[in-house]
């Protein structure tokens, strides 16, 4: 259990920094897509997409997982085949299916929580780089290069992303630590604005006859 745990937040991280949108900007110019990016993702309420991700590390198996993500302003519900997330922006609840189990803790917004950093990673950037335009998932997308600050909060040093034309989202990240162990998301199928509500991200306990809770809330 502590490893799907620790998977929840990998990957929690990593949703953060793609779930900003942007626009696609003139071949050659980074700053001008990183700007988009910050600017664009104004205009976007929530989304809904199907995703996978995968790691590659020295000397481990690669894992790969797949499912679906909800988000809206700093809240979010991941969905896999053995563990729900659930995010309100206050609270975080873990729900594990096989053993009808939910964690429950506090969640920071905007804190040193690192799942919300990667809303500043540009903030923290120290060089950026458009490699290139090429097709991924059926659609032409900016290629970028993107290095950070040394944090100790960040297990990265080094960013891929792919920025697409519709809908103006990244669709694609390649996290690399010093190591070059690489971390990759991707989502699918995006929706936007689909009116999601408070109440979809909150875990009703009362729809789960007999769950085992865990309260760790302060």
């Amino acid at each position: 259990m502590g490893e799907k745990i620790r998977f929840a937040t990998i990957f929690l991280v990593a949703i953060c920094h793609l779930s900003m949108p942007g626009l696609l900007a003139q071949e050659g110019d980074a700053e001008q897509v990183l700007l988009e990016v910050a600017m664009h993702g104004q205009g976007m309420k929530d989304f809904h997409a199907d995703f996978r991700f995968a790691t590659h590390a020295t000397n481990q198996n690669k894992q790969k997982r797949s499912g679906e993500i909800y988000y809206m302003d700093h809240k979010y519900v991941i969905l896999l085949e053995d563990l729900e997330l659930y995010i309100d922006g206050s609270s975080q609840w873990i729900y594990f299916p096989k053993d009808n189990q939910v964690i429950i803790t506090d969640y920071e917004v905007g804190g040193t929580n690192v799942m919300e950093l990667f809303f500043q990673i540009f903030a923290h950037k120290t060089y950026s780089e458009h490699l290139k335009q090429e097709m991924h998932a059926g659609q032409l997308c900016d290629k970028l290069r993107i290095i950070v600050e040394d944090l100790p909060t960040l297990t990265f040093k080094e960013v891929y992303v792919w920025v697409g034309r519709y809908p103006r989202m990244f669709q694609k990240a390649i996290f690399l630590d010093n190591r070059h162990n690489s971390t990759i998301f991707e989502l699918i199928g995006i929706q936007t604005n689909r009116g999601m509500s408070l109440q979809d991200f909150q875990f009703d306990v009362s729809d789960y006859p007999g769950i085992t809770i865990i309260d760790q809330r302060g």
